[in-house]
Formats: C-alpha cells, structure tokens, sequence
C-alpha cells in the first residue's frame, strides 16, 4: 500500500513491500514478477502535475560504504511526466537505476526540468524502504509569445502514373508532417514541446488567438520535442496525374504542400547563463485567412520549382506565375532581419528538397527491411496495402490503401529561415530573451522526421484510382507502391 503526505514544499510516498526472496542475482532478478503491481503517484509542480510509476522488485544490492539493504529489494521509479494545461510530456524517459535503484547507491537523487510557463528544477529523492522526496528547488518566469515563420512544408503528394488516375486522401488523418525546431536553439537552451492548444490549431488576429480553429489540420506531442501536423477527417486532398509515354510518371508533376501563414509559440526563461525554450505548439495568421478562417496550405508543382515547367511544358507558366503571387505573402510583415516576407530563391530552393524525386533518386531497401536505407519509404507490405500496381493499356483499377507502420526514425531533411514577430503580442522581453536562446539570430531551423503520428494506419485509408495508358505506351507495366514516412503519402516507383 501506499501514501502520499505533502509538507514544507515536499512531499513523500511510503512503500510497504512484501518481502519474498534472498540472494538473487541481478539476471534472475529480471525473471521474477514484482514484488507488487506497478503503482501511479503524482503532486503538483510549478503550477502543473508531476506523475510517475513506481514498483519493487526481489534484487540483491551491494554494500556501499558498509552499509546495505537487508531486505534484498530493488525499486524502479520510471515513466515520470509532467502534465500543463491539459498536455503531458515526458521528463525523464528512463528508469531511476540501473537495472533498480538500491538504498545508498549513487547518486541518491536525480535533478530535471519541467517546463511550465518557465523551467522548474525539480530534485527526485529515493529513499530507503521505497520513500522518495519531490522538491522543486527554483523555478524561473517564463515569458509567452509567438513568432510568424515564413513557411512550414505540410506535406509532398506524389503524381500517379497516367493522366486519367488519381490518388486521394479523404477522412485520413495520417497525412501530415512532425517537425522539430530544437536545433535552432544554442547550447545553453533547455528546449521542450508543452501544447497549449491540443485540441487544434487556433487562429490569431491582432496579436491574439481567437476562438477560430482550422477545420484542415490538427496538431499533437510527437515526442518530448516534436510536433505532428495531421490532416483532419474533414478535409480531402488528392492528385490527377500525368501521362509519361516512357516512365508512366513524372515527378515535376508532384506538388509540395506548403503552409504560408503558420504561427510558432513559445514560452522562453533566462536564468543566469541557463535558457528554456518551450514550444507551445502552432497557429495561424488570421490577417492572411480573414476571408476564409483556416490555414493558407497552398500546392507548389516540382516542376514550377526546378524550371522543368519553363522548358519542356511552357503552357503551366501561368499556373507557376499564379502561385508565386500567393507565395509572395504581400499581406505580411517583413522579418526581424529586414528582410520581405515572401519565399526568396533559397526558401524554394529548400522547398524543393523536401520531394527526392527532385534530384536523380531511387528508392533502396535495407538488408532485410522494407524500409529505405534512408528511412524515408516504406514498401507496402501489410494485407491492406497492395504493393505492386498493375498500369496497363485498358487496364481501370481502384485501390483502397491502408497503411504500414515504421518504427524508423530518422531526420534528413530539413530548412532554415527567418521570421516575423509582431508587435501587437511579442513584448520586447520576449523578443529580447527569444534572440538569447538561438544558435543564429533571425534564424530558425525546422527538421522533419518520421513519426507514428503519420504513420499507424488507425483504420485509415487512401483511395488510388488508376487508369491505364492509351495501346502504344511503352513505359513500365508494374509500379511497386512506397509510404512517405515523413509525410504519410503514397508513392509509387518506378
């Protein structure tokens, strides 16, 4: 059984545990059921919930300085996390111990952070016979705003083989992207993901969120420093394709989702030469979006990027001059560089990275695997995802996608830019100590990885609609179909 008693600004549990065996080694240890069911406790911590687990086992300690633990216990206190304004993030993803704590080992105590609206530091004390000591030793004022990137990449939806097939994602919320902005951040900086609006993505206006939130996308934790964007069920996107007469597709017919007026919040703390900086999560400008009221996710053609359009199909200039008028972001503020807020060569340049069809690039399987070596594809290889598509002459097929899973991890891509801030929200404390925590002034840099988020299939399917050739075509008959693991769409080689 256990207590929970809170005084003085600490608070301890009290184990009573059953004593079983003596003498196990560490490895029998590891075969043997608990002492007692692993149990849950928590208290309040800078205005936020700490909770963890904590569990004995039978464990034979060592005898540190004389003294020992007669009781041949070893205890586990594990999967601690902090929870603030409705989101929880993990503090500490390992085990106190190694493989258990024991009375007297070293160290006897373990310092982390919570972030709040700033950095606690927080000491965890284990103790003999299972009691442990919370305390939070200091805490700083964090101080919230936001900043205003010029673009985040939503997502790359590649073009099916033939003019006539289509590939759409409707009621699928595992289209999206998770990115990281820890790296931007120097050394000195404490970075963590504590989402103020979980629930979704909410419009600002004037400096301040309103009670607008985006009908086309969602947001939530990827991991303690990531964030995934997904598509809501309510939104559909999808693609016609392009007849090649020799390869069936065409990659400078892929369109690159990019978001143009995205928001980034964040809660920054100084303390002496010790920064944090916690993303809060994202938001959109509503002085773009006033019309409509959501987010401004606007399709850009490979071949509009790379100058394939100007050369070889001149008749979608137009198309290309068109968007680049949207892109251009005319109603929004300049940098904190100086600089205009349209997308400059560099920024589309980096755009373009984001799809590796846009360099000489094919797709290679680990030894064993079917993932790529890079981690960026997955062969579909689950009973709900068809892994070779039949596009032949006549040939008028529908295929309902299912998803495979991938555990890889990998974050090969990424971009740099500036951004924005606004007056009308962004204090000039939070600007002045924001610039503190950053690797580059005016600079952030956003990586994308793969993520589950985008990944489990949760019931959720694409539709492929394919449509063969006309008699005469020449290309390839069969196309194996490949999972963008970054962005949760379907891709198919050759």
């Amino acid at each position: 059984m256990f207590t929970v008693s809170a005084f003085s600004g600490k608070f301890s549990l009290s184990i009573a545990l059953i004593l079983l065996v003596f003498g196990l080694t560490a490895a029998q240890a590891q075969q043997l059921p608990p002492l007692y069911s692993p149990q849950q406790f928590s208290t309040s911590v800078g205005g936020g919930t700490l909770s963890w687990q904590a569990e004995g086992y039978p464990y034979v300690c060592p005898t540190v300085n004389g003294f020992s633990n007669p009781n041949n216990e070893g205890l586990m206190f594990s999967n601690l996390t902090f929870t603030y304004n409705g989101s929880t993030n993990p503090v500490l993803n390992t085990q106190l111990g190694s493989p258990y704590w024991c009375p007297y080992s070293s160290p006897s105590s373990y310092d982390f952070s919570v972030l709040p609206n700033g950095a606690c530091t927080v000491t965890f004390s284990p103790e003999l016979n299972g009691n442990a000591y919370v305390s939070v030793d200091s805490c700083s004022p964090g101080t919230p705003g936001y900043i205003n990137p010029k673009y985040i990449v939503i997502g790359v939806v590649y073009s099916p083989p033939g003019s006539s097939s289509s590939v759409s994602y409707t009621n699928n919320s595992v289209v999206g992207s998770t990115a990281t902005t820890s790296s931007s951040f120097n050394s000195s900086t404490t970075t963590s993901v504590s989402l103020l609006n979980s629930a979704g993505i909410p419009g600002f206006l004037s400096g301040k969120a309103t009670a607008t939130y985006s009908a086309s996308y969602a947001q939530q934790s990827g991991s303690s420093n990531t964030v995934a964007l997904s598509q809501t069920v309510s939104n559909q996107t999808g693609l016609t394709g392009y007849i090649d007469p020799t390869n069936g597709l065409n990659h400078n017919y892929d369109y690159i989702q990019v978001w143009l007026n995205p928001i980034a919040q964040y809660t920054v703390s100084v303390s002496g030469n010790s920064f944090n900086a916690t993303f809060n999560g994202y938001g959109y400008d509503l002085t773009d979006t006033h019309v409509y009221n959501d987010m401004d996710v606007i399709g850009i053609p490979v071949g509009c990027l790379n100058g394939y359009f100007a050369t070889n199909n001149p008749a979608w200039l137009p198309t290309c001059e068109d968007i680049a008028s949207v892109y251009a972001r005319t109603w929004a503020m300049n940098n904190t560089d100086g600089s205009g807020p349209g997308l400059t060569s560099t920024d589309l340049e980096s755009i373009l990275e984001a799809d590796p069809f846009s360099t000489n690039y094919t797709p290679t399987l680990a030894s064993g695997s079917y993932t790529t070596t890079d981690g960026r594809f997955t062969e579909c290889y689950s009973t709900g995802c068809t892994q070779v598509i039949e596009f032949e002459p006549n040939w008028n097929y529908t295929y309902i996608q299912g998803y495979s899973t991938t555990t890889t991890n990998t974050q090969n891509y990424q971009h740099t830019e500036t951004f924005a801030a606004s007056q009308q929200y962004n204090s000039s404390v939070f600007l002045s100590n924001f610039s503190l925590t950053l690797q580059i002034q005016n600079q952030m840099t956003w990586q994308y990885s793969t993520s589950n988020a985008v990944n489990n299939s949760q019931g959720k399917t694409s539709t492929l609609t394919i449509k063969g050739p006309n008699p005469g075509y020449a290309g390839p008959l069969q196309f194996v179909q490949f999972q963008d693991n970054y962005f949760g769409t379907l891709m198919l080689f050759p």
